[in-house]
């Protein structure tokens, strides 16, 4: 694992933040022959980032005179920490357009995702590039690579409870063609009709934070009974068919038969 061990090794360290990258050089001194050369190199790496408490990417090792490692494994590690700290200075953590207090990625799933008994989170209506469910069990960082990378925003942080964001925010009235109009007469022009059937939840965001609105809260603790013929609110026809009701919203047909479909194809359907 280790080459020559008399000479001094270097780690170069490039750290990512926001605003600027900065090279840091670790200087690990000599190399001991009596202690293995990777724990001293974690060990140096690991009081770099403690001191300077920010995420790190081992971008070069040079040791003059000979090399300090030779695992093709440490090649694979320093590509992935280069990715993550790369990704990590392009996720959005603060404020933003729609959440000035920035993201709660605590919650289990992005906002307007349903956690399901086995720890899925799948998507009510959803026209990003992803698949509409991911585990529950993603790390932080995980969740705000899935919401950037998918475009499926989590809420924002001190919020009071979980939105619907398929309901008309409170004060609006759903009219005839599926807007949501405003019942106030003081309301700007910008914000007395929202076609929320057009809109992304990332796009509702950004309307509540504009215009001063509050989503109703999701109804949380129910459990979906796949058992039932059709979706909830939707009318059973003749034939096995279901209709959707007129305050349906979601990217599918206004009919559906379902006839034959198991629960677990109703529940990400």
């Amino acid at each position: 694992m280790a080459a020559s061990v008399s000479t001094a090794a270097l780690v170069f360290l490039a750290f990512s933040c926001p605003l600027h990258a900065q090279a840091v050089v670790v200087r690990m001194g000599p190399v001991s022959p009596s202690h293995d050369a990777g724990q001293q190199l974690g060990n140096a790496i690991a009081h770099a980032v403690a001191s300077g408490d920010r995420s790190a990417s081992m971008t070069k090792l040079q040791q003059p005179g000979g090399t300090v490692l030779v695992n093709p494994k440490v090649t694979a590690a320093v590509i992935k920490a280069t990715e993550i700290a790369e990704a990590s200075a392009t996720l959005a953590t603060g404020p933003d357009a729609a959440c000035s207090a920035g993201r709660n990625y605590t919650n289990a799933c992005p906002a307007g995702w349903t956690l399901t008994h086995e720890g899925l989170c799948l998507a009510g209506s959803y026209d990003g590039s992803c698949a509409n469910y991911v585990a529950s069990s993603l790390s932080s960082f995980e969740k705000q690579q899935f919401a950037f990378e998918c475009n499926a925003p989590f809420e924002c942080s001190g919020e009071a409870c979980l939105h619907d964001w398929s309901m008309c925010p409170g004060g609006y009235m759903s009219d005839e063609n599926g807007f949501c109009r405003s019942q106030q007469q003081t309301v700007s022009e910008e914000c007395a009709l929202i076609n929320i059937q057009l809109l992304s939840v990332a796009q509702k965001q950004e309307v509540a934070q504009t215009c001063k609105l509050a989503f109703p809260c999701a109804k949380l603790g129910c459990v979906n009974d796949y058992s039932q013929s059709c979706p909830d609110k939707w009318e059973e026809q003749a034939g096995g068919l279901c209709l959707a009701p007129p305050s349906y919203i979601g990217k599918c047909e206004f009919f559906v038969n379902v006839t034959g479909w198991t629960a677990k194809e109703k529940s990400v359907a």
